[in-house]
């Protein structure tokens, strides 16, 4: 239906007072379909993405950077494991990471890091045999053998390279999402012991604010971002070397990552369903109550396009002769030329029937089974 024609008294016949009720029927539906729209349209508006979880598997990840802090002065050792074999490179490539706490701070603590700053040289933690590393340890030494006590306090925070620098560049209302990851990942250990830290890598995709989310095409931005987990294990034993007063070894746990994506429910191309349901309701029951509209067999290309509308009209004239339904009789014609252009008349309208109204596909077989017989 097109709303224009509607409202227009196309219907002779039809009495003026079902033509009003039609009207308001008319009117009242479309009321009801415009604020079904703005109804919908609020839910969108005021929809609140959720969390869409899925699981990808990567081949590698970046090694955390890592804080430490000492009460005693400490030596800092280390190893590399490599996933190619499986042997352990002690105080070789790993030292030039590594900061070490020489001078105590204002409050005297020592401060110790493990850098991995270098974007172009990373170290990555690797399923794959590509000289990526399966494990890296860190031995802790004291400078003085006077500390007797069972503790050695312990600082161990690691640091989300990835998170960070994208945080950085481009997302600042999320702010607590990398003070979040820096809690969990920080630890505080006492006992001489090992301990061991299994780090897994876990993606959020957030979505930032842009018109394109109500649409169904969100803006996502993905940040990637370390869980762990600690436990401790007998203590290490390096051959070559003394035996550390403690010791801190972070691997990997799986190359599983999981993806938190930010999802809308609510969006408007999923809503065009709702809308076209509504829409066809509605003229449902307007046809149930005011009957069907008159039939149009010409759509917006043969009304609307130039071009398209002048051939239409050439097409007709051509094979026509007359306009069908709307020429009209002369009232000079005498009786003889009468018959012939009603004979004529409905010769144009049975062709423009067949042509545009009807199927004559079905009545054919009908009549080629009548002649059969």
């Amino acid at each position: 239906m097109i709303l224009g024609d509607l409202f227009q008294k196309n219907r002779r016949t039809e009495p003026v007072s079902i033509y009003w009720l039609r009207v308001f029927v008319i009117i009242l539906l479309l009321a009801i379909l415009i604020g079904y729209i703005l109804l919908i349209s609020l839910d969108i508006y005021n929809d609140q993405p959720i969390i869409k979880n899925s699981f990808i598997e990567e081949t590698s990840f970046l090694v955390p950077a890592v804080s430490i802090v000492f009460i005693n002065k400490t030596r800092i050792s280390c190893f590399f494991e490599y996933a190619n074999n499986g042997t352990r490179e002690y105080d070789k490539n790993c030292l030039q990471y590594i900061s070490q706490p020489i001078e105590p701070d204002n409050n005297g603590y020592y401060h110790g890091e493990f850098f991995n700053n270098s974007f172009e040289n990373n170290l990555m933690f690797s399923a794959k045999l590509n000289g990526g590393l399966s494990s890296l340890g860190f031995m802790f030494y004291l400078d003085n053998n006077n500390n007797n006590n069972d503790s050695i306090p312990i600082g161990f925070d690691l640091v989300n390279k990835e998170l960070r620098s994208s945080h950085e560049l481009f997302i600042g209302v999320y702010e607590m999402i990398p003070n979040s990851t820096i809690i969990l990942n920080g630890y505080n250990f006492n006992d001489r012991n090992t301990y061991r830290i299994k780090i897994k890598r876990r993606l959020k995709e957030v979505m930032m604010p842009s018109w394109k989310n109500y649409l169904g095409f969100p803006m996502l931005e993905k940040l990637y971002y370390i869980t762990s987990t600690s436990e401790t294990l007998p203590s290490l034993n390096v051959t070559g070397f003394s035996t550390p007063v403690a010791a801190i070894i972070l691997e990997p746990e799986s190359f599983i990552t999981q993806v938190e994506s930010d999802h809308r429910t609510k969006t408007i191309l999923s809503s065009l369903g709702l809308i076209g349901g509504a829409w066809g309701i509605i003229t449902s029951f307007y046809a149930f109550l005011f009957g069907n509209d008159t039939i149009s067999p010409w759509g917006i290309f043969q009304k609307y396009c130039f071009r398209i509308n002048n051939s239409v009209q050439v097409k007709l004239k051509n094979n026509f002769n007359i306009v069908p339904l709307v020429s009209h009789l002369r009232a000079d014609s005498n009786n003889k030329t009468s018959k012939q252009i009603l004979q004529k008349r409905l010769e144009v309208l049975q062709l423009f029937l067949s042509e545009y109204a009807i199927n004559l596909n079905h009545l054919e077989k009908i009549q080629k089974k009548s002649n059969d017989n």
